[in-house]
């Protein structure tokens, strides 16, 4: 069994999805004899026969285990990552899949010193029929971060590894991050990783060596928490010994739920309504009473209107070199 690279992958009630991973990372990993690591948390599918079958079937090295209740996603990573010993992780998610070739391209720098893989991806609609596009990360070469780049590397990467599947992590210094707080966050890998990363090499793969599937979020009805609460907190609670607040900044604001701009935007993708409003904004004592009246104005927005304007908006910026377009018309329809 290979001791360098394992694949670990966290599921919740998609099987059929997950199947089609497995099965395209089968070819590649059976040369290599790389174990993957599946840890269900608690499906209520058929995911578990279908792991059984497949690992008796086609592939022994897949091992799982069935958490006995939903854990929540960060529990649910630092489960399947807890279950690899190879010296590095390549942490995946259950809709998504490799290119050809994708492990071999890794395995060739994993010698090379780096602690922390970057890995490019191209996104499609649901069933990989249209590319969305061609990479999530903009960068057209790969590039070194030597240990005192930290910074840069959170700047230019870590708005795209909030997706689980982008980061190939070195195991132990992942577990030398204590990680209990994180719990909860729902982006426990982003903060573990550019943890501990300080201080190491990595490097950013800039090819495209994953096929993300949009439109398959688990968590779209929790959008607005996950999106404009948890995501800046995750963010803006790494150490300002090692992150300025000026570097975080280039990242996302530190409150977005304070930007009139981002709830008009939030409002158009149909994420933001009065139940948002009196969870997360009505509370918030930080926010003045006049703007409270501004955001609550906002709930009564009709979102097809919202939705045209920011299809607009998104159209001239295509005009001023911001060709986005297509990504956002997607996750409008979606």
């Amino acid at each position: 069994m290979n001791e360098v690279l394992s694949i670990c992958i966290p599921t919740y009630n998609r099987s059929q999805y997950l199947l089609q991973t497995l099965e395209a990372f089968l070819s590649q990993v059976m040369p290599q004899q790389i174990p993957m690591y599946v840890s269900d948390n608690g499906s209520i599918d058929n995911t578990a026969e279908m792991l059984s079958e497949f690992k008796k079937n086609r592939y022994p090295l897949l091992f799982f285990k069935t958490n006995t209740s939903n854990l929540g996603i960060d529990r649910n990573i630092a489960s399947a990552i807890s279950m690899a010993s190879s010296r590095h992780v390549w942490l995946f998610g259950d809709d998504d899949v490799p290119r050809p070739g994708a492990i071999d391209r890794i395995l060739s720098h994993l010698g090379d010193d780096y602690k922390l893989l970057v890995v490019n991806a191209s996104s499609y609609n649901l069933d990989f029929s249209v590319r969305i596009e061609e990479r999530r990360v903009k960068l057209l070469h790969d590039r070194i971060y030597e240990p005192s780049e930290h910074e840069r590397l959170l700047i230019d990467t870590v708005r795209y590894t909030a997706f689980i599947g982008g980061l190939v992590v070195e195991r132990n210094l992942w577990h030398s991050i204590p990680q209990e707080e994180f719990m909860g966050s729902d982006y426990i890998h982003v903060a573990v990783a550019y943890r501990y990363i300080v201080g190491y090499k990595a490097l950013f793969l800039a090819e495209p060596l994953i096929n993300i599937r949009l439109g398959g979020t688990s968590w779209a009805n929790r959008y607005f928490e996950v999106e404009l609460i948890n995501w800046p907190e995750t963010v803006w609670a790494l150490p300002s010994k090692h992150y300025s607040d000026r570097t975080k900044s280039r990242v996302c604001k530190e409150k977005p739920v304070h930007s009139i701009k981002k709830l008009l935007a939030t409002r158009a993708y149909g994420y933001y309504g009065k139940a948002e409003y009196e969870r997360y904004i009505q509370p918030d004592s930080t926010i003045q009473t006049w703007k409270k009246r501004l955001f609550y104005a906002v709930t009564f927005l009709p979102q097809k209107m919202m939705k045209f304007m920011l299809i607009c908006l998104k159209c001239l910026q295509c005009i001023w070199g911001k060709p986005n377009l297509k990504l956002t018309l997607y996750r409008l329809s979606a």
